[in-house]
């Protein structure tokens, strides 16, 4: 049992951004759940609850094993939240069926279910085994109709398929049919929908957008002597960019100036010195300081050098960007030697307006920062509030791996895909990339990890709204739903087999 279990957690490990192949064998996520399936079975409450959390922590340990090197605490934080989504469907895993069709509906439900249960208690934040599938082109366009749920339900079901068609021989034929059936729906919705985007881009105007990885040591944003290197660094390669051709926006990544310059007369002065040279619409990620609170910000400026908007990070990440109740969290973090900023909360969101001589109507856009793109819902709220394309910020120098890098982004790619919604991310030290509508990165086979590069990229402006902008997380509901409609009927069905 628990080397199938290990086997099965090793398998999924592999289908994601690792250091034997920093890609991902994404294949490996149609089958990791079938030892997994045949360690479960039959096994009572006690048994499920170990192998949940055993396949949480050794899957996950893995997994996020470069946090370590950052937090050793946050790292095992981490880790016991993540398990959370393993444990609850282990727990659920028990059933008495005599309906293959729910009960082959039933496992891939409660694994959504599951996920759901954990982005809930994690504040927002959807990290699922859909993600191991960024790579696999085809099939995460469903995530434009129903989320990325549906593909960690699409995977699972086809893991169960394959697992009951191994046990159950005398109706292999229904589970291999039932998978086929599931599998060219996914993957010839796939193939339509990049035809239909790829038709449609003739029709549409490109945005070229500049930016700027600096690959500043994230240390050095902690201490003030830095501040000169760090932002002369960033000037000389924005000139770079100028050299290449005359983009409709350059680009700074996350605390690009890690301090609030507004006040500082010799950064003040770099800066307008700049603005006034580039002649280009500007966004970059600062400190920003107001009424005794500091925030992390995205300051967007026009191509005079005039400030338009600021967008402050609205979700904060615990014990690194700001100290939960105080006096214990400083304690806390004093301890456990956690490298910190002390940020205050932003409160809303930022439509801004790319505006030029070229773009004379203006395109709206949206921002986020850095961990914010994880938590799905926010792109969402972007398209509705009418972003026809969104930034990510971030500053990832201390993540180091190149695998960490596409973990990272392997979020973005999904939420594009879910929002028909292009997304430039801009970093500090990479993965620096712009992802289309249908989430292909623009540079898949050479990353640029931990060195200064400086980027063009042609994007396309959102065409449409997907239908998963519209509904949200309809399906995560209607699989929690038919979860506790199953629970109901076996837990009926069991008190009249007692009688």
């Amino acid at each position: 049992m628990l080397a199938l279990v290990i086997f099965s957690a090793f398998l999924l490990f592999l289908s994601f951004p690792s250091p034997f192949f920093l890609m991902g064998i994404h294949g490996l996520a149609w089958i990791f759940a079938v030892p997994l399936f045949f360690a479960i079975q039959k096994k009572s409450l006690f048994h499920r609850i170990f192998i949940g959390i055993l396949f949480g922590i050794v899957f996950y340990s893995f997994l996020v094993f470069w946090l370590g090197d950052y937090s050793p605490a946050g790292f095992w934080i981490f880790v016991f939240f993540l398990t959370i989504q393993p444990l609850f469907f282990c727990i659920g895993y028990s059933f008495c069926f005599h309906n293959k069709i729910a009960e082959i509906l039933y496992v891939p439900s409660l694994w959504v279910v599951s996920e759901h249960f954990r982005t809930m208690m994690m504040g927002g934040f959807s990290w699922g085994i859909s993600h191991s599938q960024s790579f696999n082109i085809y099939a995460i366009q469903v995530a434009n109709l129903l989320g990325t749920s549906c593909v960690s339900f699409v995977l699972i079901f086809v893991n169960y398929c394959i697992y009951k068609a191994i046990q159950e021989k005398k109706e292999r034929r229904f589970y291999v049919l039932s998978m086929a059936v599931v599998l060219s729906g996914v993957f010839v919705y796939g193939v339509w929908n990049i035809f239909q985007y790829q038709q449609s881009l003739e029709k549409k105007k490109s945005v070229l957008l500049g930016s700027v990885q600096p690959n500043i040591d994230f240390y050095k944003k902690l201490h003030e002597e830095y501040v000169d290197e760090v932002v002369d660094r960033q000037i000389l390669l924005t000139a770079q960019v100028l050299t290449q051709h005359n983009p409709d926006l350059i680009v700074w990544p996350e605390t690009a100036i890690p301090f609030d310059f507004s006040g500082e007369e010799k950064t003040c002065r770099k800066m307008d010195e700049l603005f006034q040279r580039v002649k280009t619409p500007f966004l970059l990620g600062s400190v920003v300081s107001q009424g005794g609170e500091n925030y992390n910000s995205a300051l967007f400026y026009n191509r005079e050098g005039k400030l338009l908007g600021t967008y402050s990070k609205n979700q904060l990440i615990p014990f690194s960007e700001y100290m939960p109740h105080s006096k214990v969290g400083i304690l806390f973090s004093d301890f456990f030697k956690i490298k910190r900023f002390d940020f205050s909360r932003g409160e809303k969101k930022e439509i801004f307006l790319l505006k030029n001589q070229r773009i004379l109507k203006g395109i709206p856009f949206g921002v986020l920062i850095c961990s914010e793109d994880m938590t799905g819902k926010f792109f969402r709220e972007y398209a509705l509030l009418g972003a026809d394309f969104m930034i990510v910020l971030l500053n990832d120098g201390w993540l180091k791996k190149g695998e960490a890098y596409l973990l990272h982004a392997q979020n973005t790619i999904m939420h594009a895909v879910e929002n028909k919604m292009p997304i430039l991310r801009a970093a500090n030290t990479g993965w620096t990339i712009l992802i289309d509508a249908v989430g292909r990165p623009s540079e898949k086979r050479v990353h640029h990890f931990n060195e200064a590069k400086v980027f063009l990229h042609k994007l396309i402006p959102r065409m449409k709204t997907s239908i998963y902008s519209r509904i949200g997380n309809v399906f995560s509901l209607m699989c929690s739903c038919f979860v506790i409609i199953n629970w109901m009927l076996s837990l009926n069905l069991r008190k009249k087999n007692e009688k």
